[in-house]
């Protein structure tokens, strides 16, 4: 299991109030991550050119995100998520999992929606402990059924099947 993470933002904040509250944010997050597993940031040539500048601690890759329409603002997790080969947990850039979610389960989520395609869930409770002050968490331990979930939502997305995708539906 490792811990993915997606850092796709023009103004360098992702969600926090400046960029330096941001920086800060994922210095203890990444801290945190990289003591449970190996931990991965993956990010454009931009993001790159910052994080490594601000954090060279970091793990960073380098990815190019495949631009459609700003409304989409998931698919750059989905693409990270697709080209992932093992087992992860991919946690937003604005939250900390502080325990590995231990599991069976083919899905990792900290929720289960119900218009979902019915997959065994693992609802996170009380254990693993995670903070999500405005984020959510995807992990896959079954990598066939990822790539066909993961494919299936971009695909959604590249043919603008819009009834389909929304938030609900990208997680």
């Amino acid at each position: 299991m490792k811990i993915i993470q997606t850092f796709k933002d023009e103004s360098l904040r992702c969600g926090f109030p400046t960029k330096e509250s941001c920086l800060n944010y994922l210095k203890k997050s990444y801290s945190i991550h990289s003591k449970l597993c190996e931990t991965i940031i993956y990010t454009d040539t931009d993001g790159y050119n910052y994080l490594s500048s601000k954090l060279p601690e970091l793990n960073l890759q380098v990815i190019d995100f495949e631009y459609i329409d700003g409304r989409f603002w998931n698919l750059p997790k989905l693409q990270v998520q697709s080209i992932q080969e093992e087992p992860y947990t991919h946690v937003e850039i604005d939250a900390t999992l502080f325990e590995l979610p231990v599991t069976d389960k083919k899905v990792i989520t900290e929720m289960v929606r119900s218009n979902h395609i019915m997959f065994q869930y693992h609802k996170l409770g009380l254990q693993p402990k995670v903070f999500l002050p405005c984020s959510g968490l995807i992990g896959f331990n079954d990598i066939k059924l990822q790539k066909e979930y993961i494919n299936k939502s971009i695909d959604m997305i590249r043919n603008w099947d819009l009834h389909f995708v929304d938030f609900e539906s990208l997680w």
